[in-house]
Order: C-alpha cells, then structure tokens, then sequence
C-alpha cells in the first residue's frame, strides 16, 4: 500500500472527513489497530464513495456541458452532490467507530448490508434526479427495494440487541443443535421457491432423527461419567478402609504381622499414599544402623564440598537433579524439593564415596522424598542401594551383572519363547534394555503411580519382582508397537 493510500485510511479511521485536503495528512505511527473486519470495511467504503465521487463528476460535468442548462439545475445537482458527501462521510465514521461484529453500541448496530442499501438508494435517486423523471420525489425514499442478493443475505444473516444471529431468530430446546435446526427446519427466503410438503417431512425427519442420535450420545456420555465418579469413589473408600487397617492393625504389630496371609494379600492390592511411606520404611528397614546425627554429618560434609567444588560427583548431581521427572517442575531449580534432592544425593555421596554418585540415582532418591521426610528417605535410600541387586550394578561389578543377565534370559526365554526367539534374531540381548530399568527401579520408563505400584510389590517380594516386571514391560511393549503380530 503506497502513501496515500496509508493517509485515506488513518484519515477515515480517525473519523475525519475524506475531501481531498485531508489526504495529505502524513499516517502517525501509534494509531489504534483495527481487526481485519474493520479494515476491509474502510476500504469498502473509502472505494465505494470514490466510485460515486468519481459518477457524479462525470455526470455533473457532462449536465454541465448542455445547451440551456439553468443556474438552479446546477446549484441542485452542487447540492445533490454535497447530500452524497455528507451521507458518504457519516456512514464511514458509523463504520469505523463499529467495534466489531459482537459490538454492542448504537453505531455498531447497522451492519454493512444496510450501509449498502443505504448507498445504493442514494445512487438510485441520483439518476432519477438526472434525468428529471417526474415520479421521482426529491428526497430519497425512506424503504428502497431491496435487491435479490440483499434480501437472502439479510434473511440468513440479522443482527439483534447487539448481536448477531444465524438463519433467523427460530429457538430450539437443545442449544447445541442449533446449526441444524437452522439448515433443517429455517423457511426459505420469500423471494426463493418453498419446499415442498414431501421435502419438509423429509427434513423434519432428518432432524429427528440428528436429535434422537445427540440425545442418546449425552445419555451415553453421563453415564459414562456417573460410573466413573462412583468407581472413583468406590477406590477412594475401599483406600481409605485399607488405610485404616494399616495404621490400626499392621503397622503397631509389624514384626508379626508383615508376613501374614492379611498383610500380603492388603500389600498386593496396592498400600494407600497415607500409610506407603512408613510401610516402605520400614520394608526396607535400617541394617546400616544410620542415625539422624550421622546424616547432619554427611549433610554438612555435602555442603562444605559444594562450597569449594572439591568432589566431581556434586557437579554431576547438579546437573541430574535438573533433568529429574522434569514434567513435575518440583525438582527443578527453584521448585520445592530441588535443595532437599540435591542435599540427600551429595550426603549420600559423601557416606558412601566408595560408591559416590551415579546417574541415575536422582529418580530414586526423588520416589523416595515424594513418600517420606528427609531423614527416613536418606536411611531407605542407603539401605536400598545396600542390597545386592543394586551393589552390582552401582558398583559395576560385571561378573554378578553377568549372572543376572543370565538369570534374566532363561526366564524370558521359558515364559515368552516365541518373543524370546525374535529378540535373538534381532540380536537384541538384555544387557542393553535391563541396565536402564535396574538403575532407575523402572521410574523413568513407567509413569509415577505404576512406579509406585510396581516398587510396593518390590519391597514385598523383593528382586524377582524386578524381572517379572521388566518381562511383562517387553511384552507390553512388543504387542504395542505392533511387532509380536510378525510372529504369528
């Protein structure tokens, strides 16, 4: 768009009449923006009063060059002339002004289709006056007839109480079925032939039968959500009646009661978020004998080897508590457990620096604090770590990693043959898919609450759970990607 077309438009979007001095106003930046609804409406009525302007000069002049043409016809056709300005002009400030098509001021109300009748009665009138008809009056009718385009476009689309509605004011009991309410059951224009009674009974019919079909998809989808809200509420009370057993019965007595038929049975069945802690806790139990005074030791130790960067491990465990459960955004820096992550890995690293910190470590150390406080979480995550399972292969001794490798393949080789045989043609051994889900106890390829579920089996039946539960990950990944379905 060159300059002057910028200068037309700031001059009709400030309201300010478009005579031919106005043009030359130089566009200021800063001035309001409009959607392109208004802007197209500008152009459309910056580009229709030209066109007139641009008629009645060639008509006036062509009049103007007649024989015999009177002082008073010419100061008519001037008068005429500034009449069209002037309307031109109002309905370009009622159209700028407009906020819009959900507007609700007084401007706003008059849509661009009564605009346009608007101008195209004074056009009408116009060549009436030119050519000096005796039926024509002199002032512009007050309801000009309404062309065929004009008149269907008005049916369907009508603007009232600052609103726009869509084929008519017709209302409906069911709200969401308006649209075919409209295309179905909305008479026709009356400048457009009617339906036949066969096609009226075939449309009201079809909406039935649309009506029928909507009303029995929201029963569907409220009964769907009714037996959710009452499974969801069933889970919640049968949690809280096996809380209640936890904390009354087992817990006061675990030294007898933890190997019980009661308690085991309760254990498979998932143990509540209020009691998973403590039960963890003490599954795991404390045979390092590590006091909370000893953990402020290793914690203050931690902080005086942060401080002056004298251990390798504190800079790895700074860059993996960013990158823990980073959808959470609590262990992050800035989030709630991201010091008390950071402090459990650097004094664990500090108690056992024949170990130190290995990748990894973070997930479980996070499972950990999301169940317990920091004290009980550090002795469970020693104590964890002490098992053999997680010696082997945190201290990456490769003769016992071997062993279980081994362990592992014959299980998967008895229990899933068929499966066991692919990953041999496809040289797909153990050891490269087993060492993720040992290190991070399955917390980084399961979702939070199946972790949690998978390690409360863990703690009840120990390591065997572990490669059960990595055997039915690589089934269920298997038939998911849609691979075990070659084998047949």
């Amino acid at each position: 768009m060159d300059g002057r077309n910028l200068d037309r438009t700031a001059s009709l979007a400030d309201g300010v009449s478009s005579d031919r001095s106005d043009e030359t106003r130089p566009f200021k930046r800063g001035h309001m923006r409009r959607s392109s609804y208004e802007s197209a409406q500008i152009q459309l009525d910056f580009s229709r009063r030209s066109d007139a302007r641009a008629r009645r000069a060639a008509s006036l002049h062509a009049s103007l060059n007649k024989p015999g043409l009177s002082e008073s016809s010419s100061a008519q056709q001037m008068s005429l002339s500034d009449r069209m300005d002037a309307s031109s002009c109002e309905g370009s400030s009622t159209g700028t002004t407009d906020s819009g098509i959900g507007g609700d001021s007084n401007s706003s109300k008059r849509s661009s289709l009564d605009r346009r009748f608007e101008a195209s009665s004074l056009q009408e009138w116009e060549s009436c006056e030119h050519q000096q008809q005796p039926s024509c009056s002199k002032k512009p009718p007050a309801t000009p007839k309404k062309s065929l385009s004009l008149r269907f476009a008005k049916g369907i689309f009508s603007r009232k109480d600052g609103r726009w509605r869509v084929f008519g004011d017709r209302k409906t009991d069911s709200p969401g079925l308006v649209h075919t309410t409209g295309l179905i059951l909305e008479e026709r224009p009356s400048n457009l032939p009617q339906k036949s009674e066969e096609e009226a009974a075939k449309h009201r019919l079809l909406y039935e039968q649309l009506l029928e079909q909507a009303k029995k998809k929201e029963v569907k989808v409220e009964k769907e959500r009714r037996k959710a809200l009452e499974d969801k509420k069933k889970a919640e009370e049968a949690a809280g009646v096996a809380a209640k057993i936890w904390i009354e019965e087992i817990l006061p007595h675990w030294g007898t009661l933890s190997d019980s038929k009661k308690c085991r049975d309760l254990w498979w069945k998932g143990i509540p978020g209020k009691v998973r802690g403590k039960v963890w806790s003490l599954a795991i139990g404390n045979s390092l004998n590590i006091s909370e005074e000893l953990h402020n030791i290793c914690c203050q130790r931690a902080n005086k080897e942060a401080r002056y960067n004298r251990e390798a491990s504190m800079a790895q465990i700074h860059l993996d508590v960013s990158r823990t459960f980073p959808a959470l955004g609590i262990f992050q820096n800035g989030g709630p457990y991201h010091d008390l992550l950071h402090k459990l890995l650097g004094a664990y690293a500090c108690y056992r620096p024949d170990v130190g910190y290995v990748q990894s470590m973070s997930f479980i150390a996070s499972i950990l604090l999301l169940q317990m406080e920091p004290f009980p979480a550090f002795v469970a995550f020693a104590n964890l770590l002490n098992q053999p399972l997680q010696q082997s292969f945190f201290r990456l001794k490769q003769p016992a990693m071997t062993e279980y490798f081994i362990a592992f393949d014959l299980f998967f080789q008895q229990e899933l043959p068929a499966l066991h045989a692919r990953f041999d043609e496809i040289d797909l051994r153990p050891d490269i898919y087993l060492i993720e889900w040992i290190y991070t106890m399955f917390a980084k390829s399961l979702s939070l609450d199946v972790t949690c579920r998978v390690w409360d089996v863990f703690f009840r039946d120990g390591e065997e759970f572990i490669f059960k539960t990595a055997l039915g990950k690589n089934s269920r990944d298997t038939i998911k990607s849609n691979r075990y379905s070659a084998l047949g």
